[in-house]
């Protein structure tokens, strides 16, 4: 296995040299052109035969180890060759969604694929898994100089299959973080910017593989770090252009109120961050708070903590800002709860009874008081 990695670390190094030496190839240099037309001939054989199967086909084309060489090439030359990566990542996205689908865990009962009789051999002694690849075209696409335009339809595909596909490695959900992070950060003009409604989708749909469970507890605290920053990042965005205003909007009311990631972090520091922020979407009277907590906000997303707790939080917190809330000057008057009839009657029965308690008492000390000697 040493032996192969080394000879798979030269191989790329001499194809890095080389495309540094003579790329873009002149027109009259035949020998080179013919080297350089055999390499993309032989990285889009393995990646044709990879979107077929994971495991490649009959001919030993596609499987684990040639994939891997093949992506570890790309992104070797993807920061200073990006034109000529450019050409892969339509077929790199093609081998993403087709290791999504082949590379989860079989539901019971499922019927196993058949592998190819060249492909089982070949991968007892590889030391790639197909899971590995995953994450070299994840890396190669959040290259800031390569265009996204084909590939951000094509993951957000993919982000729907591995919500309710599971047992992928935990690599490639840390990797998959990153790259979409990177990507919806971008800044505005720049040529891979990330619409707004886009950005949504792709913070709403990592929200669902982190609710959905496919985010394992080993490095849920690591991938809410990650994720949190990025959703902070644009709920607090000070610009005021209409893109960051609509990304501010959304991100807090379709993706923070809605998956509530913030309030149930493991890191507190998080939950203090957007327990601010909470409080500053909901306003500072008693009645827009009590508003939020029973009529606007779903709480479901806190069904398995003591959510209650952060309800009654909400509500002291009004009491802290300045100015204080106001309140009505009779709002301390409980209305009667009878009629006044009711009340009236029971007011002259009171006022009776205590007039003949009056004189009953009056009687009691004239019957005690002993009677005047007569002179």
């Amino acid at each position: 296995n040493a032996k192969r990695v080394s000879i798979l670390t030269n191989f790329v190094y001499i194809i890095k040299k080389m495309f540094a030496q003579y790329y873009p190839v002149q027109p009259g240099n035949a020998e080179v052109q013919k080297v350089f037309s055999h390499l993309q001939d032989l990285i889009t054989k393995h990646l044709s035969a990879c979107e077929k199967s994971i495991h490649g086909d009959n001919m030993g084309n596609g499987h684990a180890g040639c994939v891997a060489m093949a992506l570890k090439i790309l992104l070797e030359l993807s920061v200073d060759f990006p034109q000529y990566v450019e050409m892969f990542t339509g077929p790199l996205m093609k081998v993403f969604k087709k290791h999504v689908q082949e590379c989860s865990t079989e539901p019971s009962g499922s019927k196993q694929k058949k592998m190819p009789p060249r492909a089982e051999p070949q991968l007892k002694g590889d030391i790639v898994k197909p899971s590995s690849n995953m994450c070299l075209i994840l890396r190669i696409l959040s290259i800031e100089k390569l265009s996204n335009a084909e590939t951000k339809k094509t993951l957000l595909q993919s982000l729907i299959s591995l919500i309710t596909l599971k047992g992928h490695t935990e690599e490639m959900y840390m990797e998959l973080a990153r790259t979409v992070c990177k990507w919806i950060t971008l800044p505005e003009g720049h040529r891979n910017e990330v619409t707004a409604r886009e950005t949504i989708l792709f913070l709403q749909r990592l929200a669902s593989l982190e609710r959905n469970g496919n985010i394992s507890a080993r490095i849920i605290s690591a991938w809410q770090d990650l994720y949190l920053k990025t959703l902070y990042k644009l709920c607090t965005n000070p610009s005021q252009t209409d893109k960051a205003k609509e990304i501010r909007r959304d991100a807090f009311n379709k993706v923070e109120a809605w998956c509530l990631m913030g309030l149930r972090a493991r890191n507190i520091s998080w939950r203090h961050a957007f327990f601010n922020l909470h409080c500053q979407n909901i306003g500072k009277t008693p009645y827009e708070c009590l508003q939020y907590i029973f009529h606007t906000q779903d709480w479901e997303a806190l069904s398995n903590t003591f959510w209650l707790n952060v309800c009654v939080s909400l509500l002291l917190k009004i009491v802290d800002g300045k100015p204080l809330p106001t309140l009505a000057p009779n709002s301390s008057q409980l209305p009667s709860l009878l009629p006044s009839s009711v009340v009236a009657e029971a007011q002259r029965a009171l006022e009776g009874a205590e007039k003949k308690e009056q004189a009953l008492a009056l009687a009691a000390d004239g019957a005690a008081k002993p009677p005047s000697a007569e002179i």
